[in-house]
């Protein structure tokens, strides 16, 4: 990877608006390899000569080079007070990510058996990779089939689920091990199976 943007408003919680982080590769970052095209700064000027205004730009080395101006104080408030709710779990990011892989794993284990295997096939498909480490704790679901998404996504609201739709007929579903549970997971697939039910959806033996 060379560079690579981080949105925290997702990622950390840290709400619509929240300022984002960047990655750039120490290849592209050296004081000798600087790329050819990039936004220069006076927060991303060498600190020891940025007030002698000289020319040309001096970066600081790595991603802080590549830093504008003064960040908004109310972003970074937010991001700030994201960051100390993590910094406070129990065991860490690694404790997250743990349970993360044991929370996503059993919401695809539910919906499939609940849910794919139940109902007639196409009625669900799942578009996240099944392979742990090539996934977060999203995961997107494809409803088709005899029953529309776009009214599985509204009944869903109604029922208390927050999700959000992508057409043609994605409905995504994030279990966050921040602060969702095992049963929140098991509550979703019941939720899920009744709005099928309701919707007339044919079983996968009729």
């Amino acid at each position: 990877v060379s560079t690579q943007s981080t949105g925290h408003y997702k990622y950390v919680n840290a709400g619509a608006g929240a300022i984002g982080g960047a990655f750039v590769h120490e290849r592209h970052a050296g004081a000798d390899k600087e790329p050819r095209n990039r936004l220069a700064g006076w927060w991303g000027h060498d600190m020891s000569t940025r007030f002698e205004m000289r020319t040309p730009f001096t970066p600081v080395p790595g991603a802080n080079g590549f830093r504008l101006s003064n960040p908004p104080v109310v972003a970074v408030a937010c991001l700030l007070g994201s960051l100390r709710t993590f910094a406070a779990v129990p065991g860490g990011y690694d404790a997250l990510r743990r349970k993360s892989l044991l929370l996503t794993g059993y919401f695809e284990l539910l919906l499939r058996r609940h849910v794919q295997e139940r109902f007639q096939v196409g009625t669900l498909e799942f578009l996240t990779p099944s392979v742990e480490e090539q996934r977060g704790c999203q995961l997107s679901l494809l409803f088709a089939g005899k029953v529309d998404a776009r009214k599985m996504f509204e009944a869903m609201q109604e029922r208390g689920i927050v999700v959000d739709f992508r057409e043609p007929g994605s409905i995504r579903a994030a279990p966050v091990p921040l602060y969702n549970t095992f049963e929140d997971v098991r509550q979703f697939v019941r939720i899920t199976v009744d709005l099928l039910e309701s919707f007339n959806v044919p079983k996968a033996q009729e």
